[in-house]
Protein backbone atom coordinates (compact mmCIF):
# COMPACT_ATOMS: atom_id res chain seq x y z
CA UNK A 1 0.00 0.00 0.00
CA UNK A 2 1.31 3.03 -1.09
CA UNK A 3 0.97 6.83 1.18
CA UNK A 4 1.40 8.58 -2.02
CA UNK A 5 -2.92 8.37 -2.80
CA UNK A 6 -5.00 10.63 -0.87
CA UNK A 7 -7.45 8.17 1.22
CA UNK A 8 -10.44 10.17 -1.30
CA UNK A 9 -9.03 10.43 -4.58
CA UNK A 10 -12.12 11.40 -6.16
CA UNK A 11 -14.81 12.93 -4.25
CA UNK A 12 -18.43 13.04 -6.03
CA UNK A 13 -19.63 16.61 -5.92
CA UNK A 14 -22.94 15.15 -4.47
CA UNK A 15 -21.09 13.80 -1.32
CA UNK A 16 -19.51 17.15 -0.95
CA UNK A 17 -22.28 18.77 -1.44
CA UNK A 18 -23.82 16.73 1.36
CA UNK A 19 -21.05 16.86 3.86
CA UNK A 20 -21.12 20.42 3.59
CA UNK A 21 -24.98 21.02 4.20
CA UNK A 22 -24.55 18.92 7.53
CA UNK A 23 -21.59 20.61 8.48
CA UNK A 24 -23.22 24.36 8.10
CA UNK A 25 -26.52 22.38 9.57
CA UNK A 26 -24.57 21.31 12.66
CA UNK A 27 -23.26 25.06 13.51
CA UNK A 28 -25.94 27.21 14.40
CA UNK A 29 -26.85 24.01 16.86
CA UNK A 30 -23.34 24.02 17.64
CA UNK A 31 -23.07 27.60 19.03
Amino acid sequence: MSNEAPIAPIIPPIVLKIELRDILAAVPIAI
